[in-house]
């Protein structure tokens, strides 16, 4: 080196820093390579005093995050591939809940009917005057024989 002077420069692993000393004093220098900057500039300690450690645990870290991120985008990928075919227990569930449903409406249907039959009965019964032992005993099996015994009775 010219003039009995040299400079070591010693990279921080992983980051976007270097330091380097200056021989002829006791400073050494924090750079920031990226933006080429000067960070920090730190004085009074030896050039010999300075060790440069790697922090392992935090490359250990980095090193599991990495590999959980690469397990959750393979799961995420074979989720995705699985969900583009229809699988049976999903389509007999659909099945059954669309009948389920088909029955349900069709219940609804025949109480809606039944109730305003009886109703159209018994207000049949009031309006003729019929008495109420005549036709205390008709079936509500079907519309046709509940209008034939209200049909019978006010004849």
């Amino acid at each position: 080196a010219p003039h009995g002077r040299y400079r070591s420069v010693e990279w921080a692993v992983g980051t976007d820093y270097v330091w380097t000393n200056d021989s002829s004093e006791d400073e050494h220098y924090v750079i920031d390579v990226v933006n080429a900057k000067l960070v920090k500039t730190i004085t009074g300690i030896a050039r010999s005093t300075l060790v440069s450690v790697q922090n392992w645990d935090m490359v250990r870290e980095s090193a599991q995050q990495d590999d959980m991120m690469v397990e959750v985008r393979a799961m995420q990928k074979q989720a995705t591939e699985e969900s583009g075919s229809a699988s049976p227990i999903g389509v007999a569930a659909l099945v059954i809940g669309c009948f389920a449903l088909l029955v349900g409406i069709a219940n609804l249907h025949v109480l809606s009917n039944t109730k305003s039959s009886v109703s159209s009965v018994v207000k049949a019964k009031f309006d003729t005057g019929v008495p109420s032992a005549v036709d205390t005993h008709f079936e509500l099996a079907a519309d046709a024989s509940v209008t034939s015994s209200v049909q019978k009775s006010l004849a």
